[in-house]
């Protein structure tokens, strides 16, 4: 007998009173598999993403503070990690793109 088959009714009368869907459980080895290597994935890709916010985050601060030369430097700096999470399709290329133009615009706008 699996866990499954004894407590299946008895999760299924809970998942009906929750006010949110409950996670799909893998079935299949490929369908494990794959949950597998998405947790690798995600924790492989975890520091670029995080990076990308802290960056786009500390240009965004500097912008209000009206500290144009300093937003100015690290603005290449913003550029290449938005490239690099484009590359790792973190983020599509054309967002890349739109938040690389987006800053440069933030940037040019600082003390006007």
């Amino acid at each position: 007998m699996s866990f499954l088959s004894v407590y299946g009714w008895f999760f299924l009368a809970i998942a009906c009173w929750l006010p949110y869907p409950l996670p799909a459980m893998p079935l299949t080895k490929s369908a494990m598999k794959r949950v597998r290597q998405s947790e690798k994935r995600r924790d492989a890709l975890r520091p670029f993403k995080t990076r990308m916010k802290n960056a786009m985050r500390s240009l965004q601060e500097l912008a209000k503070a009206g500290k144009k030369d300093e937003a100015a430097k690290l603005l290449p700096t913003v550029s290449k990690v938005l490239d690099t999470a484009a590359k790792k399709y973190i983020i599509h290329w054309k967002n890349a793109a739109h938040k690389k133009s987006q800053a440069a615009l933030l940037v040019a706008k600082i003390g006007k």
